[in-house]
């Protein structure tokens, strides 16, 4: 027990180092997603498709397909979805573009990023 608590203080003291240094540049985030051509979005459009009553295995499947045919074709994921009768049929133009939008699939990592720069992190028992 001694041993692992000293080895999560040198973790801690690790993580603490790698944060008051951390540099964020957005441009380079942007680009670096757009590289995967919208495969790692598939998620947020399969939320969606449940969402509009699609069953989740059925979502699950129709993505994992769609998001093959976009790798084998090396096109974005969009333009595959968006061509898909049953993804026209569940999600507008407007909906799909959302679902796709990383922006939108943030949940609480600026807030959680937020408190651990000002050095109070959210830890299991909740917000403090």
């Amino acid at each position: 027990m001694p041993h692992a608590l000293v080895l999560v203080d040198d973790i801690l003291a690790k993580t603490t180092r790698v944060f008051a240094t951390l540099r964020v540049y957005p441009e380079k985030m942007e680009e670096n997603i757009e590289r995967t051509q919208g495969q790692v979005m598939a998620e947020a459009v399969m939320i969606a498709l449940v969402g509009k009553g699609m069953g989740r295995q059925e979502a699950h499947r129709l993505i994992r397909e769609a998001a093959l045919e976009a790798r084998s074709r090396d096109v974005h994921l969009r333009d595959v979805l968006s061509k898909h009768k049953v993804v026209r049929k569940r999600l507008t133009a407007r909906a799909l573009d959302a679902a796709m939008d990383p922006r939108e699939y943030l949940g609480a990592s600026r807030q959680i990023v937020d408190e651990v720069r000002r050095g109070r992190p959210r830890h299991a028992a909740g917000p403090r």
